[in-house]
């Protein structure tokens, strides 16, 4: 019988998605940390938020992120965002 389950998402079984999101951000020519910053302005209310919620579906999430957050200089796909979630390696 299953008594509990462990999510990890902030690197302590798995590589950490932030080192992720950097890699991401110096491959396309955006300045490290604006996922992040991304992720954390208006923390109640953002696409990030509102995905966790299930507020919004993974296509409304995609749109919705490309829309918000960064601005028009730097349209991120929410779909490339959840995409850096797929760690596979532990910490280093």
């Amino acid at each position: 019988m299953i008594e509990a389950v462990i999510w990890d998402f902030g690197g302590v079984f798995t590589a950490s998605p932030f080192e992720a999101f950097e890699r991401y951000e110096r491959e396309k020519g955006i300045p490290v940390g604006v996922i992040r910053k991304i992720n954390s302005t208006n923390h109640e209310n953002n696409a990030w938020a509102m995905f966790e919620r299930s507020d919004i579906d993974f296509a409304g999430f995609d749109a919705a992120y490309a829309a918000g957050g960064a601005g028009p200089r730097y349209q991120i796909p929410g779909r490339d965002v959840v995409a850096l979630l797929a760690v596979t390696s532990g910490p280093r």
